[in-house]
């Protein structure tokens, strides 16, 4: 980032500190700095000035503190995830409070550079607040629980309402935490997960007002899975795509990017062959203690037991608790085994707590919270090279048929795109792209409400026509009742020249209302389009389908199929008119890995009672490399073979595009 482009100066202690003089720390900077501000103005100088590797140490909550070295793009395409999905830039006001040596302070700084936002940075303290004048105004900061604590009972509950977000991260939140932060703030508080490996944050979760949830949510561009333990894995531009294999159990729901943290691993207690995460326990036990009105601080952990081989027994600090007290608590929680401390090395246990609830969980449910049937696709060689392989395949076998079409003619083109699906970035909806244009879906719509994308590509096509055009694409989707429910709307138009003459128009509008449960999809289907290209006056579509998602991940990697019967009326420029009642076969794999992504989709659409005579088949490989948040170079090879055709039109067509998309979406 160029340092002309950023505010002149930060705040660092209540003293400004200019950009131009970071950069030549020490030599630039007054005398008299304590320890923690050179350190922060030495990480401020090392970015400002370029350096391209920052190595960090890990905070030790998960295990002995160890030096991990992250690249600069690492941390740049961090803090451009934030910055988006928070819609923080120039002009916003950060309060950097944490840490700057671990991973969390850091983060906020790059974020500031990256961000051009104005930095007010303080030493951490318990109420980091206390440290600025009581006029001083933030839109953005991140602060620990312990620090989130002290702001809330020193009174600044209004000050912190003023902000546009708030992140809270690096410990667990406890129950009288959370509920402080319910009753006292409006602004939007979000719990992180993340570590130094992932420099920071790659999901978050809201904890407060309406749509408060007690599970974590995938930030858009980050691969999420799990490893045979059930343990979170992670890859992403973030971990420079490699793979990260947390020790965190995890019940992952990869079709709505979600999971639910279930504890560590390494804290789990074997109790008579159930696995029992230590953790999970310690969270509804604290709530527990909570709602008795007897909050106090617990642990839970395995205690030696000649039946079981460990009981699960859970430690409270202070005096016993009443059996009043202790009995609904106990209730609560599902261990078969409770204990109390007065003093460290005394305990009491619960003989009479039901061990049936625990019996009839299941083994292996809390250490595999989904433990769907065989995936194929889980394999680790075809999930990353399977859609690469399949695109290798369409290519080669749509290589004779290219080289044996016909004479050129203007009346024929590659099928339209398939306008779903891509990110902004992929490749372009519309004839442009050379993907079908039947059984529309929109991935990239998570959650409810309504987003917009827009793209315009410009392309050169040389194959059985050269042409050089212009295509826009606009998609909406209406997402509600949880995201079950999606209905997208699509509509493309393409204009460009053939031999020089202004003459290519195509106009598609496209909607598919569509109910998703699980990996299954119902979709109704309603399409219009007219093609001087393909000599089309007009033609109506409409249908209904089912798909199945074999694979999809966090990051949008997929192998779904479909299928579909839609009836369809073409009216040609000649006197050919049709009316065909199809099926329709479609198979999509998708890859996407770091900035580029492959798509490769294969379509089979005979007519009902005329399967041999009348038929359609479609093939696809597209390449999308991203070059910026909004711009992507589009590189499409599509075949497309029609058994009937306009008089004069070769049956196959085959078209290699290459050209610009330039997306923009809210």
């Amino acid at each position: 980032m160029s340092a002309s482009t950023l505010p002149s100066s930060l705040l660092l202690n209540g003293r400004e500190f200019a950009y131009a003089a970071i950069q030549q720390h020490p030599a630039a900077v007054p005398a008299g700095l304590n320890g923690y501000e050179a350190r922060v103005l030495e990480r401020v100088g090392a970015w400002l000035s370029g350096a391209q590797e920052f190595t960090l140490t890990t905070s030790g909550s998960t295990g002995a503190p160890a030096p991990v070295a992250l690249r600069r793009r690492q941390l740049a395409a961090s803090a451009q995830r934030t910055g988006d999905f928070f819609d923080l830039g120039p002009g916003d006001r950060a309060l950097v409070c944490l840490n700057c040596e671990y991973i969390g302070g850091l983060m906020m700084l790059v974020r500031g550079l990256e961000r051009q936002l104005h930095l007010t940075v303080v030493e951490p303290q318990a109420d980091p607040l206390a440290l600025v004048p009581a006029d001083a105004a933030f839109d953005f900061a991140a602060f620990v629980p312990l620090q989130l604590r002290a702001v809330l009972a020193a009174g600044h509950a209004e000050r912190l309402n003023r902000m546009k977000t708030i992140l809270v991260g690096g410990a667990p939140v406890d129950a009288s935490l959370l509920a402080a932060v319910q009753a006292q703030l409006t602004v939007p508080v979000l719990l992180t997960y993340g570590m130094t490996e992932t420099c920071s944050h790659v999901a978050l979760r809201r904890l407060n007002g309406p749509r408060a949830t007690t599970a974590f949510r995938v930030l858009p561009g980050i691969a999420a899975g799990q490893d045979a333990r059930g343990c979170l894995t992670l890859r992403g531009d973030v971990t420079d795509d490699q793979l990260v294999v947390t020790n965190d159990l995890v019940a992952l729901d990869t079709d709505s990017h979600t999971f639910e943290w279930l504890g560590r691993a390494d804290f789990v207690i074997n109790s008579g062959g159930v696995k029992v995460p230590a953790e999970k326990v310690e969270l509804v036990l604290d709530v527990a203690l909570a709602e008795i009105g007897a909050p106090r601080r617990c642990f839970v952990a395995g205690r030696p037991d000649e039946r079981l081989g460990q009981a699960v027994a859970a430690y409270v600090e202070g005096p016993a608790l009443a059996a009043a007290a202790e009995a609904p608590a106990a209730g609560r929680c599902w261990p078969p085994a409770w204990a109390s401390t007065s003093s460290p090395g005394t305990s009491c246990s619960c003989p009479n707590f039901a061990p049936r609830r625990w019996q009839a969980r299941p083994s292996g449910h809390v250490a595999h919270p989904r433990n769907p049937e065989f995936d194929w696709m889980k394999m680790p060689f075809l999930k990353f090279w399977g859609p690469w392989l399949a695109g290798l395949l369409l290519l080669l076998a749509t290589g004779p048929a290219a080289r044996a079409q016909g004479e050129a003619d203007s009346t024929r083109t590659a099928p339209k795109a398939d306008t779903t699906a891509t990110p902004a970035v992929a490749p372009a909806a519309g004839g442009a792209a050379g993907l079908p244009p039947a059984e529309f879906e929109t991935y990239n719509v998570k959650g409810k409400g309504v987003r917009y994308t827009a793209s315009l590509t410009g392309l050169y096509t040389t194959g059985t026509v050269e042409r050089m055009f212009l295509s826009t694409s606009h998609t909406a989707n209406l997402s509600f009742k949880g995201g079950h429910w999606l209905v997208p709307v699509a509509l493309n138009f393409s204009y460009g020249k053939q031999d020089g003459v202004q003459r290519e128009r195509e106009f598609l509008l496209l909607t598919t209302p569509t109910y998703q449960q699980g990996r299954y999809k119902f979709y109704a289907l309603a399409q219009t389009e007219y093609s001087n290209l393909r000599a089309i006056d007009y033609r109506v579509v409409g249908g209904l389908g089912v798909g199945y998602q074999l694979y999809q991940d966090t990051l949008s990697n997929e192998v779904h199929v479909s299928y579909f019967l839609m009836g369809e009326k073409t009216q040609y420029y000649t006197d050919l008119q049709r009316q065909v009642l199809r099926h329709s076969l479609r198979a999509k794999g998708k890859y996407t890995r770091g900035g580029t992504t492959l798509t490769a989709l294969v379509y089979y659409q005979p007519a009902v009672g005329n399967v041999n005579g009348d038929y359609r088949v479609n093939g696809t490989g597209a390449l999308a490399v991203r070059l910026s948040r909004h711009l992507a170079l589009a590189v499409t090879y599509a075949y497309s073979l029609e058994s009937i055709n306009v008089e004069g039109r070769a049956p196959v067509n085959t078209n290699l595009s290459v050209g610009f998309t330039y997306a923009a979406g809210k």
